[in-house]
Formats: structure tokens, C-alpha cells, sequence
């Protein structure tokens, strides 16, 4: 028994500590975005497991790939949470130590940038996994 409490202690204390790394996150990504005149963002559970499936997937295997070990797309995964998209983005990073450092970093290179400002989608879903690990999904639902 006491060993079953302990595991959950460590599992609730993993689960704070990513919490706590993409705490403001809606505020970071939202102010972002009024910066150029385009609308909030609301996060999504659905798009929130697909981050965070890809994350662990890629803390498993090493390395940084917006293919999954299974050779999915960001757009399969997303799929299998049951969300239903239009359109379908991911920011992938590693190394950064904070949101600040990831933000900053994402929003000076092109590519990254232009994902969190497209301007038809509607939903985000942020994870943070050891190793500063950093997953973004951004999406519109279905068309």
C-alpha cells in the first residue's frame, strides 16, 4: 500500500511540474497574437493529449521530429483524440527552460511564427516534457 502512495505522489508531482512549465500559457500565446489584431486562441483537452502524447513520444526516442515513432503526422494524432480539424500546425522545440525562452524562440523563426499566427485557427493545446521538451498545437475544428 504504501508503495502505491508513493507512486502516485511522484505521478501528481510530474504532472505539477509540467503544469507549472506552461502555466500562462494562454496569456503568452494570446497577447502574441493581438499584437497583430487576430483573435484569442481557447484551449483544447483534445489538442492539449496530442501535444503531450507527441512530447513523451519524443523524450522516448530522442531527437526532434514532428513525425511520431509510428510515422503519424501531428494531424493523425489530433485525429485520435477525436478533434475534427480544418487546418493543423505544430511548434516543436527543445532545450528552452521556460515558456519566456520557447515564446521568444518560436517567434523569431519563421516558420514557428507564422504557425501561431495563422489566423483560422482557434484552438491550442501546449505540453512541456523532461529533458524542456516543448509541444505546440495549434488547430481549427472541422470545416
Amino acid at each position: 500500500m504504501r508503495t502505491i502512495v508513493m507512486a502516485l505522489v511522484l505521478l501528481l508531482a510530474a504532472g505539477g511540474a509540467r503544469a507549472d512549465r506552461v502555466n500562462g500559457a494562454s496569456e503568452a500565446l494570446n497577447g502574441f497574437r493581438a499584437k497583430v489584431g487576430l483573435a484569442p486562441l481557447a484551449h483544447s483537452g483534445q489538442l492539449q493529449q496530442a501535444a503531450e502524447r507527441h512530447a513523451r513520444d519524443l523524450l522516448a526516442r530522442g531527437g526532434l521530429s514532428h513525425r511520431g515513432a509510428d510515422g503519424s503526422t501531428v494531424g493523425d494524432r489530433v485525429m485520435r483524440t477525436g478533434y475534427r480539424y480544418c487546418t493543423v500546425a505544430e511548434n516543436i522545440g527543445r532545450g528552452q527552460r521556460s515558456l519566456e525562452e520557447i515564446m521568444l524562440g518560436w517567434a523569431g523563426s519563421d516558420g514557428h511564427r507564422a504557425n501561431m499566427l495563422l489566423a483560422n485557427v482557434r484552438n491550442y493545446g501546449l505540453a512541456w516534457e523532461k529533458g524542456n521538451i516543448w509541444v505546440l498545437v495549434l488547430a481549427a475544428p472541422g470545416c
